[in-house]
C-alpha cells in the first residue's frame, strides 16, 4: 500500500486532528488486513478563502493475481443470473454522494467500520473468486447499492437489465433480513447509503444457495436480491425504480460532459431517462 494524504493547514486544531486521525485509520486497516505499508507523502495547506479542503487521504495498492484464470470483473455477465448482496444491511446516509450531491449538505458521522466484518467479507470474495463460484464482484461503496447494480448492469457488450426486490425473503445469514417497506428514509438508505463492508456479486442462480450457505458460514450477513434481466432491458427497483438501463448508461457516460457544459452555461438538451 501507498497513500497520499491531502489535507489544509496543520497548525489549525480541527485539520490536525484529521491527518492525525486519518493516519490512525489506515495503521489500523492495514495491521486487520494484514496489508503493509511501502511508501506514502503528505500535502498540506490546501485551501482556498473558502476553507480547506476535505479531508482526503487516497490510498493506492497492488495486488498478485496467481492465475489470470481466476479473476472475475465488475460487470454482470448473463441474463438469468442471481445477485447477491454480501454485507451488512446499510445504515443512514450521513456523509454519502446522495447527501451531498441531492442536498448539497455533509452532515452527521461517516458510516462506522468493523474491521473483523471486513477481513472476513474480503476473504470470503477471495474464495468465491479463486473457486469460480461468482461471475462479477462489485464493491458498494460511493453512491451506496443503487450505484453498484447499475455499475454492474453496464457490460461493454450492452447494459443488461436489473430485477431487484428490497423485501424478499431472508437469505439464511444472520441479520439477513432488511426491509425498507416505503418509509422514506428508509428508502433512501436503501438506495444510496454508503456502509462499509458490502459487495454485490452475481452468479448462476443454481449457485446463489452455496454461496448464501458459504457465506454464513464465514459469518458474513448476505441475501439474494434479485436477477439480472436481459440487455438493454429494464432497470428496476422493487416499484421505487424503473427505468431503462440505457437511459441510465447514457446518463452516466455523459456525467462529466454535462458537468463542463453547466459550468460554462450551456442549455441542457438532454431528455428525462423513460
Amino acid at each position: 500500500l501507498t497513500d497520499c494524504l491531502n489535507f489544509g493547514n496543520p497548525y489549525q486544531p480541527d485539520v490536525y486532528y484529521q491527518f492525525r486521525e486519518a493516519i490512525e485509520g489506515i495503521r489500523e486497516a492495514c495491521l486487520a488486513l494484514v496489508i503493509p505499508v511501502v511508501s506514502g507523502n503528505v500535502s498540506f495547506y490546501n485551501q482556498s478563502p473558502a476553507g480547506p479542503v476535505y479531508p482526503t487521504p487516497t490510498i493506492g495498492m497492488l495486488g498478485q493475481v496467481d492465475e489470470l484464470a481466476a479473476t472475475t470483473g465488475s460487470r454482470f455477465a448473463a441474463d438469468g443470473d442471481a445477485i447477491v448482496l454480501l454485507g451488512p444491511s446499510a445504515g443512514g446516509t450521513a456523509g454519502s454522494e446522495y447527501e451531498k450531491v441531492i442536498h448539497d449538505v455533509v452532515r452527521g458521522d461517516a458510516p462506522a467500520l468493523d474491521l473483523g466484518v471486513e477481513a472476513r467479507l474480503q476473504s470470503l470474495v477471495l474464495d468465491l473468486v479463486r473457486s469460480g463460484r461468482v461471475r462479477s464482484a462489485h464493491d458498494c461503496s460511493e453512491g451506496g447499492l443503487a450505484v453498484a447494480l447499475a455499475e454492474s448492469a453496464f457490460a461493454p457488450d450492452g447494459p443488461f437489465g436489473v430485477e431487484i426486490d428490497l423485501d424478499g425473503p431472508d437469505a439464511g445469514a444472520p441479520a439477513a433480513r432488511w426491509s425498507p417497506g416505503h418509509d422514506p428514509g428508509s428508502v433512501r438508505a436503501a438506495l444510496f447509503a454508503e456502509a462499509a463492508s458490502r459487495v454485490v456479486v452475481s452468479c448462476e442462480a443454481p449457485a446463489a444457495g452455496e454461496i448464501l450457505r458459504l457465506a454464513h458460514a464465514a459469518g458474513v450477513t448476505a441475501r439474494r436480491l434479485g436477477e439480472v434481466g436481459a440487455r438493454h432491458g429494464r432497470f428496476r427497483i422493487g416499484d421505487l425504480v424503473d427505468v431503462a438501463v440505457d437511459d441510465l448508461l447514457e446518463l452516466w457516460e455523459g456525467a462529466i460532459p454535462r458537468l463542463m457544459e453547466r459550468a460554462m452555461g450551456v442549455p441542457e438538451t438532454g431528455s428525462e431517462p423513460r
